[in-house]
């Protein structure tokens, strides 16, 4: 009887060894000594070094390929938030059928939970899925969250029957997103800039009520007779986090884009061809759309001018703090406080 027991003991360990063996292998790339630093819309986050970065991305678009799996994180605009429930089951609803954030959408699509999480304290959501992509079965994660314009959603693909799990290193993926980190000036800064300006005639700002909510507020002021609107997005202190300035013709979108500067108290350094690129003559050869954007960091900080014909206004500028390059801007923060400024 006792030799019968072993036996059945010794079957019993081995099926166990068989079923590891045939499991889930759960990956560890994510090793914060080596991780890609990358941001979108001023978000940062880190992404395990052995995970390709895809070369079909753009600035609002990152894919990254682990050896089983795809990870994606987008950004899409809206002027809705998704704690809003009919917002969300909406968004839900036709997640496969956005072009902006999941190229062809998906070919088939089931949401098997959603739940409720957090993402640097502030609300955000999961969702689990099956996904057909590109005559592929995946089986996906996805962590959706509202930003100063719109959506941004971290999505973590595993083909299906693949024996890769990479859950913790997701995880660990969501856990180092940051948010973006402000300059020194408010909102209230900028809005003093606009109306000394506007006071001494050489503007006429006036501002528009877009709604504001007290983790991210949101103010705008338009100059109706150049056409040019200055937008700035604040953190809960109301300091600085996003500026955005557009205008409908190359005099007005050089000196819009001045002003803004202005606002937040950002001049810089040199002569760096930033400068070069907001000149009248030099905004007309730029090219139309993504193709056109021009971009480039100075000092910590983030600048990206945009052209399109077809949109309300011609030219679009965008300035914001540069998570890469963290350890640049504070040394130049440090040095204006050392100047004065």
């Amino acid at each position: 009887m006792k030799k019968i027991l072993s036996a059945i003991l010794v079957m019993c360990m081995c099926f166990g060894l068989l079923a590891g063996c045939g499991g889930k292998v759960i990956t560890n790339d994510f090793n914060s000594e080596t991780n890609q630093s990358i941001s979108v819309k001023g978000y940062s986050f880190e992404v395990p070094e052995s995970w390709k970065k895809g070369e079909n991305s753009t600035d609002e678009i990152q894919y990254f390929y682990p050896e089983k799996g795809m990870m994606m994180v987008a950004y899409s605009e809206m002027n809705q938030s998704l704690d809003d429930e009919n917002v969300r089951s909406d968004f839900i609803k036709h997640l496969g059928q956005f072009p902006n954030m999941f190229g062809k959408g998906f070919e088939k699509y089931k949401l098997l939970s959603a739940e409720e999480t957090l993402v640097n304290k502030e609300n955000a959501y999961r969702f689990e899925m099956k996904i057909r992509t590109n005559n592929q079965d995946y089986l996906s994660t996805m962590i959706a969250f509202d930003c100063s314009t719109g959506i941004i959603s971290f999505l973590m693909c595993t083909e299906k029957g693949g024996n890769q799990d990479y859950t913790d290193d997701f995880e660990k993926v969501v856990a180092s997103i940051s948010k973006p980190l402000p300059f020194e000036n408010t909102i209230e800064d900028v809005g003093y800039v606009l109306n000394t300006l506007s006071s001494a005639g050489i503007c006429d700002f006036s501002s528009i009520d877009v709604g504001e909510n007290s983790d991210t507020p949101l103010k705008s002021w338009v100059d109706k007779s150049n056409d040019t609107i200055i937008m700035v997005v604040g953190d809960e202190n109301r300091k600085v986090t996003v500026v955005s300035a557009s205008a409908k013709s190359e005099q007005a979108f050089t000196s819009v884009c001045t002003i803004a500067l202005m606002g937040v108290d950002v001049v810089p350094t040199g002569t760096p061809e930033f400068l070069a690129n907001i000149a009248p003559e030099n905004l007309e050869k730029m090219q139309d759309g993504v193709d056109g954007v021009k971009s480039e960091v100075i000092d910590g900080v983030f600048y990206m001018i945009q052209k399109s014909e077809n949109g309300t206004y011609k030219y679009s500028f965008t300035l914001q703090r540069d998570a890469e390059t963290k350890e640049d801007y504070e040394e130049y923060v440090e040095h204006r406080k050392f100047m004065g400024n």
